[in-house]
């Protein structure tokens, strides 16, 4: 899968939660990329946890897994449970609640951008490695994820499912949302758009 294919595949559902929760997408993509690398870890490959996402005892779904985490400022390997998803969508719905409603995390939700939310996320407990804001800042400002950080009212649900459409079905590489699009891009548009339909 390539690089903006992934972006894309996570987009539609890390809008839904700017919409219902106020996450940042940005933070949303970047903790998937991140987390997953890329949607290549065994974890995101075999269980379809894109986020690194723990499981409680009472979970149904868990799988035990080798990770690492900071102790003190010191890495060292442990086994823990995850949870197991039956598909990436459903993977980025719980990240979207688990940030969007637990309590401790409330401070992700009220930063007012990408780089304040990277450092609540690890204030409040989300990551134990002591660099992980500045990753997921890193990931954020290479690839310009802030550009899918829609202010709430800007973004109708006509135009999230045109999003998703578009991109689902290929008329569409879901590059630069926001920008005007030039001759050449609206041709290819329509041209795919009219491949899709004589698909029908």
């Amino acid at each position: 899968m390539q690089k903006q294919e992934f972006i894309n595949k996570i987009l539609p559902k890390a809008l839904e939660g700017l919409k219902k929760y106020n996450i940042l997408p940005s933070i949303t993509i970047a903790q998937a990329i991140l987390e997953s690398n890329w949607g290549k870890s065994s974890l995101s490959m075999k269980f379809n946890n894109l986020f690194g996402i723990k499981a409680r005892s009472n979970t149904r779904k868990a799988t035990n897994m080798k990770t690492n985490e900071y102790i003190n400022g010191k890495k060292i390997q442990i086994t823990a449970k995850f949870k197991a998803y039956d598909t990436f969508i459903d993977s980025i719905q719980d990240h979207n609640i688990l940030l969007g409603e637990a309590k401790r995390y409330e401070r992700v939700r009220n930063s007012k951008d990408y780089k304040e939310a990277a450092r609540a996320l690890q204030k409040c407990g989300y990551a134990t490695d002591p660099k992980y804001p500045d990753k997921l800042i890193q990931i954020i400002e290479q690839y310009k994820l802030y550009e899918y950080d829609y202010d709430n009212n800007t973004i109708s649900d006509f135009a999230t499912k045109a999003y998703e459409f578009v991109t689902e079905n290929n008329i569409s590489d879901g590059s630069r949302p926001k920008d005007p699009a030039t001759r050449e891009e609206i041709w290819v548009m329509i041209y795919r758009l009219h491949k899709f339909l004589d698909k029908q």
